[in-house]
């Protein structure tokens, strides 16, 4: 009888195996044997014994498994493994820092190869724990897995984040304001306590002779004016906290003068991202009046700091007025020739959509209201 198509070599032919493969004797019944970088496989015809072939993998070593953090789970990827024209599938264990083991990437999340790369992503990753992988080639014939080569030694280790409840950035101090009635530039030293990675936003309103510089490293978040004889401006920006201490721009103030706050929002416990931008920012001049309202935010991310702004020239006092959200600051100063009225608050938007806008109210002459609102996480 030859068994050729079933991969059996009989006794009588051992000699005449070609090099490189290797010949053992097993019971039909046991399981398969993983030698080295090969292992034999049985079949279910002979009734007994049989001489098998096994296979030879390549490389010699199942590939590392790199893990990476992608939105949804950790990604895993390692150098595919072949035999010959046979098919290999990947089995793929999670090894946690509670000493718990268990298979993922199977069924319809199987790891799948592209140009010589095998992947897949884990989306049963936990927040707060950290995970080792490692990958074992397997070879399928028919349908069946046959042998298999040993496990690839352990991924490094990979720490999921621990999930946030509340806000990513909370707000912990503001400076001292600088004031100034001419251009040249103003500088502000970061407020104590400030971390690399924190949330820094500057707000500078008053009059200018030309728009203010935006300052080397930092991103504009609004730029707002008004004109004619009461023009003035709002100015924000913003940046993810560097080593550097101190921030400094031409504030372009003219007569009138200029105030300039910086406010520092530290990073929650757990937040490892710098700050973005969640959602665009809205801004605008409102009409005349003790009060004005800010449109609000639309946010595209959930878990956002929003921060409101408002300001107003000749106004002796400026007062927060919506209930939900908390004042950082409101204060009138009279740096030149007009008082300047600027409030800042802020507050949580736990999910995706448009948040309420800040209410403010002001004592003083009727002056236009400047505001701006912006979101982050």
């Amino acid at each position: 009888m030859r068994h050729d198509h079933l991969g059996l070599i009989p006794a009588d032919r051992r000699a005449r195996t070609r090099a490189g493969v290797v010949v053992a004797t097993l019971v039909a019944a046991a399981t398969p044997v993983v030698a080295g970088s090969a292992a034999a496989f049985h079949d279910a015809v002979p009734p007994r014994t049989a001489s098998l072939a096994a296979a030879v993998f390549a490389p010699s070593s199942a590939g590392v498994v790199v893990a990476s953090l992608v939105t949804g789970g950790v990604a895993l990827s390692w150098t595919v493994s072949v035999a010959g024209a046979a098919t290999v599938t990947y089995r793929v264990q999670r090894s946690d820092d509670l000493g718990g083991t268990v298979a993922v990437c199977a069924g319809a999340s199987a790891a799948v190869v592209t140009s010589g790369t095998a992947g897949c992503v884990d989306s049963t990753a936990q927040p707060g724990r950290t995970y080792r992988y490692v990958q074992q080639p397997v070879l399928v014939r028919n349908g069946v897995d046959t042998w298999s080569q040993p496990p690839s030694a352990p991924s490094s280790p990979i720490s999921v984040p621990a999930v946030v409840i509340g806000p990513r950035f909370v707000f912990a101090s503001v400076s001292a304001a600088v004031t100034s009635t001419k251009s040249g530039p103003v500088s502000l030293s970061y407020p104590a306590g400030t971390a690399p990675g924190d949330l820094l936003v500057l707000v500078s309103f008053g009059g200018r002779s030309s728009l203010p510089t935006l300052p080397i490293g930092w991103s504009e978040a609004a730029s707002v004016s008004t004109r004619g004889s009461d023009a003035s401006h709002l100015f924000v920006v913003w940046r993810a906290a560097d080593s550097s201490g101190s921030v400094s721009f031409d504030a372009q103030s003219n007569s009138a003068g200029t105030v300039t706050r910086l406010l520092r929002y530290a990073r929650a416990t757990g937040v490892t991202d710098p700050p973005s931008l969640a959602g665009p920012t809205a801004s605008g001049v409102a009409s005349t009046g003790a009060t004005a309202t800010s449109a609000g935010v639309a946010t595209t991310a959930a878990s956002a700091t929003v921060v409101e702004f408002a300001a107003i020239r000749e106004a002796t006092a400026i007062r927060l007025v919506s209930s939900s959200l908390g004042v950082r600051v409101a204060e009138s100063v009279a740096p030149g020739r007009v008082a300047l009225a600027v409030g800042v608050a802020d507050g949580f938007a736990p999910s995706v959509g448009q948040t309420t806008g800040a209410s403010w109210q002001q004592d003083g002459s009727a002056a236009e209201w400047l505001w701006a609102s912006v979101a982050f996480r």
